[in-house]
């Protein structure tokens, strides 16, 4: 795209006179945001939108605002490498560009004196049919000043799936047998089954805000339905079988409902 980048510059110049940064943008591809503040980045060109953000409980902890912040800077980057090579193939094939799109948010799942717990939904669009949406979720540790997966908190994945797959499934089948009604799905079919631990997200839930007592479990659209069914979030309590997988250094951050 380096002729169409030296076009660009020009027309942004002829144009800047006449237009707001915003209708340059749109026009040429000129990037008329991407300044963090306290909470998220947000941009727009004429080739995607992007807005990425944080809760103000993770704007306050400097190191997990810097990985927030770092986290958004890839997305970006990813996003902006991906639209751009898609807009080069649609002027070189002759066919419409459609502008990209990706929001993240995260959100807190649980706030506890040891543990905040972060999921993040991100729903995109890269020029197809459809829009879809994925999952992700990171604990932050506040006795050790450092973020991990949500697995790390576990003795190993292998023991929490044991733990906690005949509850999720339970759960995950009652879901889909309301959201799908009286549609029929054949055994076998690729979506008949229950989903592996590795295919989902593992969030985390607390009622009393003092410890970690329920998890839920994220599946993308895709991962147990079809795009239409959209996402399952499937809530699983803390039992004694669950304790039995939590290491050691983390068990006082879980605890089960009375």
């Amino acid at each position: 795209m380096g002729t169409n980048r030296a076009y660009a510059a020009l027309s942004a110049i002829a144009l800047s006179a006449c237009s707001s940064p915003a209708e340059v943008g749109d026009d040429v591809g000129v990037d008329t945001g991407g300044a963090f503040t306290a909470e998220g980045l947000r941009s727009q060109t004429g080739e995607y939108e992007f807005d990425y953000s944080w809760p103000s409980e993770a704007a306050a902890i400097p190191v997990l605002r810097d990985l927030m912040r770092s986290r958004a800077e890839a997305e970006k980057a990813a996003l902006d490498e991906d639209s751009s090579e898609s807009r080069s193939d649609a002027e070189e094939f002759g066919y419409p560009f459609r502008s990209y799109t990706r929001e993240t948010k995260w959100e807190v799942a649980a706030d506890t004196p040891r543990l905040l717990w972060l999921s993040a939904t991100s729903s995109f669009y890269t020029g197809g049919a459809h829009g879809n949406s994925e999952f992700d979720a990171l604990v932050w540790d506040r006795d050790a000043g450092q973020a991990l997966a949500p697995l790390g908190l576990f003795v190993s994945a292998d023991a929490l799936e044991s733990a906690l797959r005949e509850p999720y499934c339970e759960g995950l089948l009652a879901a889909q047998e309301e959201q799908r009604g009286d549609a029929v799905v054949i055994e076998g079919d690729m979506f008949a089954g229950c989903p592996a631990l590795s295919e989902l997200v593992l969030s985390g839930s607390s009622r009393d805000g003092v410890a970690i007592n329920g998890l839920t479990l994220l599946a993308a659209p895709y991962v147990a339905g079809s795009f239409a069914e959209g996402s399952y979030k499937i809530a699983v309590p803390v039992t004694g079988r669950i304790l039995e997988t939590v290491k050691p250094e983390y068990l006082e951050a879980f605890a089960i409902l009375d």
